[in-house]
Parts: C-alpha cells; structure tokens; sequence
C-alpha cells in the first residue's frame, strides 16, 4: 500500500506504523466516519495453497467477531474484516500510547504499584477474553500499549488464533 491509497473502498492510507508478524501496519481514516483506525495486512508465510488461505480468513472472521462481541476497554475495537487487492485486511481502531516494551526500554522497569495495575488490567483483560474463547497466544510487552489517556490496551488479540489455523 502507498500512501494517500484507498483501501476497501474507505480507508485512505495516511502513514505506516510499522510491521508486524504478517504485514505492514497503517495508519489511516475511515472516509465514513472520518476517524482514525490501524490497517494491517495479513499475509501468511511462504506461499499458501488457496484451501489454507480460505481458512485462514475464515479464521479471522471468527476471531473477528469474538473480540466485536467484547465491550472490554482492554481490547482494540475491530471495526472490519476485508479483502482488498489480493490482501487480507483487518482493520481496528486507532489508540494513542506507547508499546509496554518501549516504555521499558527508555524508563526502566515499572513501579510495584504501576506492575500491580497493569497485570490487573491485562488478567482482567484476557479473562474476559477467555470467557469467550479467544486466545491471545501472542502476550508479550510489544502487545501491550500504554495508551495516553491512561488505558491499557492488549493489541493482535485474536490473530494468533487465525494464524494458529494455518502456520503449525
């Protein structure tokens, strides 16, 4: 994806974030709802036979659903599942922050009581997750955004589980 490109029909690329285990990772704005969101490309290892790409996204869609059926502040929102020019797409909302593993390497380990918070938030976080049966199997401090405002955020929730369907 370039820049300024419209994916899905909607999303119009305004910057990349990064990578992440399966794909470049977008900034963008819903030309619906003008808001900001996270595109991030799914593509799978190595070159997989049309049959484990099917499901692979039917995978997704499953774990799509299971995290849009959470009202968890712990969780991203999934806003949308698409397939866009030969490429996967999931499309989540946009949380300001810095990644827990960021925040470690430039400020040192938390304090007690901010380690105390942070493993409540996530327990309670992946309880809730658990309840529906969506498993992270990803949880590592690159997962975790310290959000601006406060929040606590466990991101690629979900995707793991897709992956799991195809990458043994």
């Amino acid at each position: 994806m370039i820049p300024s490109r419209v994916v899905g029909g909607r999303y119009v690329v305004l910057d990349g974030l990064g990578a992440g285990t399966l794909g470049p990772v977008w900034r963008a704005q819903d030309r619906v709802t003008g808001r900001l969101v996270v595109v991030r490309e799914m593509h799978l290892p190595g070159s997989p036979a049309p049959a484990e790409h099917t499901r692979f996204r039917d995978a997704l869609l499953r774990e799509a659903r299971l995290i849009g059926a959470l009202r968890e502040p712990g969780l991203l929102i999934v806003h949308d599942v698409l397939h866009s020019e030969g490429t996967d797409l999931v499309v989540t909302e946009y949380a300001e922050g810095i990644r827990l593993s960021d925040h470690l390497a430039s400020g040192g380990p938390l304090s007690y009581d901010d380690a105390a918070e942070l493993a409540r938030t996530l327990l309670t976080t992946l309880a809730a997750a658990h309840g529906r049966g969506l498993v992270h199997g990803a949880l590592r401090p690159g997962a975790v955004l310290l959000g601006e405002d406060g929040r606590v955020v466990l991101t690629d929730t979900g995707l793991a589980s897709a992956i799991g369907t195809v990458v043994h």
